[in-house]
């Protein structure tokens, strides 16, 4: 899972703004990547 992070990162966050659009643009924000965020 964490591969196709580093593959696809857009992919991945137009998955996670369908899911929480305030998230992405919060992480966004503070200068923090989902990839980052999908680790956790």
């Amino acid at each position: 899972a964490g591969d196709d992070f580093s593959r696809d990162p857009q992919r991945e966050t137009e998955r996670n703004m369908l899911c929480d659009p305030d998230l992405p643009a919060l992480l966004q924000s503070r200068g923090i990547e989902l990839i980052s965020f999908g680790d956790l």
